[in-house]
């Protein structure tokens, strides 16, 4: 009996120590998984923050306004000195709203300097015309970024959600990056005093 017994014992323990073997393994493997996930994103990260910087010329882009008229930006440096192009997440949410109001409030000031103001998000022509009839911005042109392509090429994607982060971008008339500013979901604070500061200093 004690040898059936014993016998069964050492049964169960090699059956334990087998199922801890297995178990370390599981374990291991998948710190691994996660360590290379970690890694990878951080290599993701550390290439992504060198696009479309200051200094580089921006990514010439053809996109339909809210009208569903094609906009080249190349085209819009013809006729203007430069150009404030703003990502945004969403049409008519509090935050971004607040943006364009501002925007439009001001746009005398970047008219008279011959600056172009531009937002783009992934939202539809028709949100677009939407979030302009509702707020008055009758000077400013939306453009449809679908699927967020142009947001992705400038690095003004977010990493996890389907939408835009905020993004200001300044480009002079040869189409070179002279300030940008990621605000991720935040408003520029002063935000005509700041990108009309900029330009003056930097325009020529």
């Amino acid at each position: 009996g004690n040898r059936m017994e014993d016998g069964q014992y050492d049964f169960s323990m090699s059956n334990l120590t087998h199922y801890q073997e297995v178990q370390m393994r599981m374990t291991k493997l998948i710190f691994g998984v996660f360590m290379f996930s970690v890694l990878w994103a951080c290599a993701s990260i550390d290439v992504k923050t060198t696009t479309h910087m200051p200094g580089e010329t921006a990514y010439d882009f053809t996109l339909p306004d809210q009208n569903g008229n094609l906009l080249k930006l190349s085209d819009v440096m013809k006729e203007y000195r430069g150009a404030v192009i703003a990502f945004y997440p969403k049409d008519d949410t509090k935050n971004w709203t607040l943006q364009f109001v501002e925007f439009q409030q001001n746009i005398d000031k970047f008219e008279s300097r011959k600056i172009k103001v531009i937002g783009l998000s992934r939202d539809s022509g028709q949100s677009h015309r939407d979030f302009i009839a509702k707020h008055g911005l009758s000077n400013i042109t939306l453009l449809v970024d679908e699927k967020g392509k142009i947001a992705k090429i400038y690095d003004a994607d977010h990493w996890l959600l389907p939408v835009s982060r905020r993004v200001y971008m300044i480009i002079d008339k040869e189409m070179k990056i002279v300030y940008r500013k990621d605000m991720g979901f935040a408003l520029l604070k002063n935000q005509t005093e700041t990108l009309i500061g900029e330009i003056d200093r930097t325009l020529r």
